[in-house]
Formats: structure tokens, sequence, C-alpha cells
């Protein structure tokens, strides 16, 4: 009767800490995310607690019922995972890429390798100062092509955000404060032309070129397109603007 109720009383204690150590923090994300943004990763800890229960019920499952089930979801969640990563990577007969798919790996490949090429061809082409790759969203773009990029090594020094546009790209401000870039000319890179058409890069940039469209495809199939913009004489400060919207310096 004792070793009984001991057992109980541990299963009591076990079942408690699980559920306060998913229950609290998956609470946390709840009312955070009525206001904010909220990443699926940010969810890692719940699963320290969810996971070890899940196999718990998985072994002890008694019921013949609660067997099948196991079964049928795991085989059903491997062959749709198997899916979802065979579309991402080369894609799957008669299946279209969504215009919103960010997250290809082969695409991504594409877009890092045309950019540094774009990047040495404006090196080569004697242009003012250096030449920097900007992703002109928060850190995706800007992230994701100095990871991709074939010279990974140059890339992360020659690749920063939109801070330098008063818009925010985290841990980029730190990395290339925008004094430090005074001088520089930028390959701004956006996923939507109006980020690389709006009055904070005139007020910043001496000299705005052309918005450019390219595809991005994958075995000769277009997933999205990308915009790219080439500005010369960059400025942290801005600079004044002309009659004409034209930036002229104070």
């Amino acid at each position: 009767m004792l070793a009984a109720r001991r057992t109980a009383d541990e299963a009591g204690r076990t079942i408690l800490f699980a559920r306060v150590y998913t229950l609290v923090p998956l609470a946390v994300f709840v009312v955070f995310s009525l206001t904010h943004r909220v990443k699926l990763n940010w969810t890692g800890p719940l699963w320290l607690a969810v996971v070890p229960m899940v196999a718990v019920s998985l072994v002890g499952a008694s019921a013949g019922w609660m067997r099948t089930g196991w079964k049928v979801t795991v085989g059903v969640l491997c062959a749709g995972y198997v899916a979802v990563l065979q579309y991402l990577a080369s894609g799957l007969p008669g299946v279209r890429y969504s215009g919103q798919t960010e997250l290809l790996p082969v695409g991504w490949k594409q877009m890092a390798s045309e950019l540094e090429t774009r990047r040495h061809d404006l090196e080569r082409s004697g242009v003012s100062g250096p030449v920097f790759v900007v992703g002109r969203d928060r850190d995706f773009i800007a992230s994701e092509e100095a990871f991709y990029c074939p010279d990974q090594a140059h890339a992360v020094q020659e690749t920063t955000g939109s801070h330098l546009f008063d818009s925010e790209s985290l841990m980029y401000a730190y990395w290339f404060p925008a004094q430090g870039l005074d001088g520089a000319t930028l390959l701004l890179v956006a996923f939507e032309q109006d980020e690389i058409e709006n009055r904070r890069i005139l007020r910043h940039c001496a000299g705005p070129g052309p918005v450019e469209g390219h595809s991005l495809q994958i075995n000769g199939r277009p997933v999205r397109t990308y915009y790219t913009r080439v500005v010369t004489g960059y400025h942290s400060g801005r600079l004044n603007q002309g009659r004409d919207g034209s930036p002229s310096r104070p």
C-alpha cells in the first residue's frame, strides 16, 4: 500500500513538473504574442518538458486505440516532414512555390551568389568608397546573404542592415555603426520594390541608382522576385533635398 502510494505521489509530481514547465512559459509567449510577433523557435524550452512526457505516453500506452493512434501520428508526421523538406530543397512535381516563401535554401544560394558577383562588379567599376550589401528588412536578408555567400569570410564583413536608413536591423546596428560607413557605396536588396524606393534612402545618399528586378529560380521554375538598387555617397546624417527632391549636401 505504502509503495503504491509513493509511486502515485512520484507520478503526480512528475505530471505537475511537466505542466508547470510547459504551461508557464507557454503563457508568457501567449501574452507576449498579443502585441508582438513571436518566433516558433522561442518555444524551445517548452519541449524540454513536453518531449519526455510524450515518450512516456508512447511507451506506457495501454489502450489499443492509443497505441494505434500514436503509430498513425508518427507515420503521418514523418511523411509530412519529408514532403516539406523535399519541397523546400528542390520542389515537388506539379506544386508551385508560394510567392511568400522565403526559406528556400537553393534560392538563397542563387541570390547570395548573384549579389556577391554584383558587388565585385561594382568594386571593379571604380565606384567611390567601399561597397556593402544592405538588406532592407530587419535582419533576414543580410543574415541569409552572409551565410550563403560563396565567399562567406568576406561577406560577413561587407553585409549589413537597414539601420543605415533609420530602420531597425537588430545587431547590425552594433556591428556596423552608420557613421563608419559614410562615403560608402551600397547595394540595397529587398523583396518589396517600395522598400528601396522610399524617401529615407534619398535623404542619406547622394547618388541613388535605378531599381532592378531579379528572378530567383529552382530547376528552371521561378520562386520569387527580389529587387536591388545601387546608391553612392552614403551619409549617416540626412542630406538636404533640392526642389526636385534630389539630395544635396548641406
